[in-house]
């Protein structure tokens, strides 16, 4: 039987399929269903119920500013409405450095988002790491001490406790500071008017002001005074100003001599190493009966018989060939040889070691050299020429000086030997009596072949002390003539 629906308004599937159930099937006949649907038409938004294509439908709560809006669709972060959840939504406009943010919140200082009205959001609200607390960057001046800042007053005030740079105020900026008398900035200095302590410069802060108005010569601080080196006035304290100073032995005001006190401040009296009125001379400490000047400040005397330091001798007189020249000079000795030699004795340098040797044995001390010549080398060219004369052992002068000696005759003879003994004969001298090489001289003195070398007379005192008669064979033995150096 065929089926007959009858309907007069649109309704839902779901209640067909319910009346379809009251169908038999295989029945032939005409069945006539009424289906009675009470409510708002099917498929409509805003009729309560979730249909096909809508996200959501709350009937008539649906709308502008609802979980659900018009057409059915959620109302999402980002749709340009504000649903109830929502602080904001500018649609394609909201972002992270927007008004209203990427989630619909208000951006605001704090948030760690960086909004159109911050220049800074650290998220936090510490307000001195670098953005404050209303999202500024921090600034000179803010009242803020940042890291980099040394304080910050946030005042234009410089001269208080912090500067207008936010800088700590120190002496040499150059701005006078709570508890500072001065400030000239790099042309502060312990010398000038205002110290490197942003001080004024004052006598007595032991700091000498020699610089810009100051006239000090000295400060020594709280050691000024009288009796110190600087005085209080921060002058110093020097000879003649009348005030003993601590390295003067007095000090009268003056500096006129023969009135106790020196012009050096020294007291006058003999042995303060100061030649005083009526001083000879004054060594000081050295004053004594061997020093230049005697313990009474007269000077030493040749002649007093004691031997000062500026004597070779002193024997007490003035007199000539006893040892010690009349003006306390010790002239060189002359001896001639005890022992004899041949005409080779080594060459000079072996005739010089033999007059060393034999005043060695005397006991006479002192540089020795031989009487004798070479081909190469003579006395005039080779000994040392004396201006304090020759004498012999027993003091007696031979000659004055070198001049004296070599003149052609001597004052006395050279006829003492080391010991004292006396001698008359034959010398070997191979020299003139003016020190110059004679014609004959054993080769040098290092032969006893056929050779001659001249010789001189021990006993005299004319020409012939040097070279007298006919040379001597060299295998001969005869003294030598020895002269100290």
């Amino acid at each position: 039987m065929p089926m007959k629906f009858s309907t007069h308004h649109s309704f839902h599937a779901g209640l067909l399929a319910a009346a379809l159930q009251f169908v038999t099937p295989g029945c032939d006949g005409e069945v006539a269903v009424s289906i009675n649907v009470d409510g708002p038409s099917w498929g409509t938004c805003g009729n309560g119920l979730l249909e096909t294509g809508e996200q959501c439908d709350d009937g008539a709560a649906n709308g502008p500013g609802q979980l659900c809006r018009t057409n059915c669709q959620f109302n999402v972060c980002g749709d340009g409405e504000l649903s109830p959840h929502e602080e904001c939504d500018d649609g394609q406009a909201n972002g992270n450095d927007a008004a209203c943010t990427a989630l619909c919140k208000h951006n605001v200082c704090g948030d760690g988002l960086v909004g159109p009205d911050e220049a800074c959001d650290d998220g936090n609200d510490d307000d001195d790491d670098g953005c404050s607390n209303t999202c500024a960057l921090p600034t000179c001046g803010d009242g803020v001490a940042q890291a980099d800042e040394d304080c910050d007053d946030g005042n234009a005030v410089d001269d208080d406790e912090c500067r207008n740079n936010c800088t700590a105020p120190v002496c040499g900026d150059e701005l006078v500071q709570p508890g500072e008398a001065c400030d000239a900035g790099p042309d502060n200095s312990d010398a000038g008017d205002c110290t490197l302590a942003c001080a004024l410069a004052t006598c007595g802060d032991g700091r000498v002001h020699a610089e810009g108005s100051g006239v000090e010569e000295c400060d020594d601080g709280v050691d000024n005074g009288p009796g110190h080196a600087c005085l209080a006035g921060c002058i110093l304290n020097v000879c003649g100003d009348g005030d003993l100073g601590p390295d003067e032995e007095c000090d009268d005001g003056n500096a006129v001599s023969g009135d106790d006190c020196s012009p050096l401040c020294a007291f006058e009296e003999c042995g303060n190493g100061v030649l005083d009125p009526g001083e000879q001379c004054d060594d000081g400490e050295d004053n004594g009966p061997e020093g230049a000047c005697r313990i009474n400040c007269t000077p030493a005397l040749c002649g007093d018989g004691i031997l000062a330091v500026v004597e070779a001798c002193d024997d007490g007189n003035n007199v000539n060939g006893d040892g010690c020249n009349a003006n306390c000079t010790l002239p060189k000795r002359v001896f001639v040889s005890s022992t004899v030699y041949t005409g080779n004795m080594g060459g000079l340098a072996g005739a010089a070691a033999a007059c060393n040797a034999r005043a060695a044995a005397a006991g006479l001390g002192g540089t020795w050299d031989a009487w004798l010549s070479s081909a190469t080398s003579t006395p005039l060219a080779r000994f040392n020429r004396t201006t304090t004369g020759y004498a012999r052992i027993d003091g007696v002068t031979i000659a004055d000086d070198w001049a004296d000696l070599v003149d052609g005759t001597l004052d006395a003879p050279i006829s003492l030997t080391e010991f004292g003994s006396t001698f008359s004969g034959s010398v070997w001298t191979g020299t003139n009596p003016d020190g110059t090489a004679g014609l004959y001289m054993c080769l040098g003195f290092t032969t006893t072949e056929t050779y001659n070398a001249d010789v001189g007379t021990s006993s005299s005192n004319t020409s012939t002390w040097s070279k007298s008669g006919s040379p001597n064979p060299c295998s001969a033995s005869r003294r030598i003539y020895c002269f100290e150096q």
